[in-house]
């Protein structure tokens, strides 16, 4: 006699349940396995890098305060300064933003941005600028300059001069800002 078609169907899906449940154990062993097998492979790398010479580079901002610190020491009157590293460090748009975080230099602003910078509360018409050593010009009657033009990118060095001296150009009464710019061949290159 032929058995009933519903034992056949049993029989046949109790096989199907086991060879999914056979496939299923199978595929997670391996699975499971796999990173194993990657952190066997980064051991045998990392014993092949370990013949290298290893390079560490230092970055930081301690070479622009020792260079601020160094400016300070070898000046004969009160300085101030900020080198390149300072001015990447504070977020600020222009000169003057970065100038005002300077102890003793307030910004003036109009507009929102800093257009004048005074020195120990004097006004803004009382202080010098000079761009590398050069007097700054403006088209003001006045001699205060406008910092909103000048982005602070492209400013190497910004020393204030709070006192006067033999080797500077003229002076004003409050001090003088001495801004340096960045050199041709220096855009891009850290200090």
């Amino acid at each position: 006699m032929k058995a009933p078609v519903s034992s056949l169907l049993r029989t046949t899906f109790r096989g199907f349940k086991q060879s999914i449940l056979v496939l299923a154990t199978a595929f997670s062993a391996v699975l499971a396995s796999t990173p194993v097998l990657a952190q066997d492979q980064d051991t045998s790398e990392q014993a092949d890098e370990s013949g290298a010479i290893e390079e560490v580079i230092v970055s930081g901002t301690r070479r622009a305060l020792q260079n601020s610190i160094d400016i300070k020491r070898q000046a004969t009157g009160i300085v101030d300064a900020l080198s390149i590293g300072d001015i990447g460090d504070i977020p600020s748009l222009s000169v003057g933003e970065a100038i005002e975080q300077v102890t003793g230099a307030s910004g003036h602003r109009f507009k929102g941005s800093v257009s004048g910078i005074s020195i120990r509360g004097l006004g803004p018409f009382l202080t010098s600028e000079t761009f590398n050593g050069r007097q700054g010009t403006t088209a003001a009657a006045s001699r205060d300059m406008n910092y909103q033009v000048f982005p602070s990118e492209l400013t190497k060095s910004i020393k204030i001069y709070k006192t006067q001296q033999a080797d500077l150009i003229e002076g004003g009464t409050a001090g003088t800002i001495d801004i340096g710019t960045m050199r041709a061949l220096e855009y891009g290159r850290k200090a």
